[in-house]
């Protein structure tokens, strides 16, 4: 009977040390990042290339020529050159 009672209380502890120590704490959202995006692990991050979005969306990679602008991947425009 002893030996049934600690293993029900050692799966019981593990069960909620594992609860615990892996949910996620980050929570990413518009109101906690509303300047960047969330990554998938639940971080804000600055709008990059690399991680664009803005109000707390999921993060986009740009392509190749685009530019993060507001949020959203467009078109890089660049001035043209003047080799005068």
């Amino acid at each position: 009977m002893r030996t049934l009672f600690l293993i029900a209380f050692i799966a019981a502890a593990s069960s909620f040390c594992l609860t615990a120590c892996f949910t996620p704490t980050n929570s990413c959202t518009a109101t906690t990042c509303p300047e960047g995006c969330c990554d998938a692990m639940g971080s804000c991050r600055a709008a990059t290339p690399l991680n664009c979005g803005s109000m707390g969306a999921s993060c986009t990679t740009c392509n190749s020529g685009e530019m993060c602008s507001l949020g959203a991947c467009r078109n890089a425009v660049y001035p043209p050159c003047d080799d005068t």
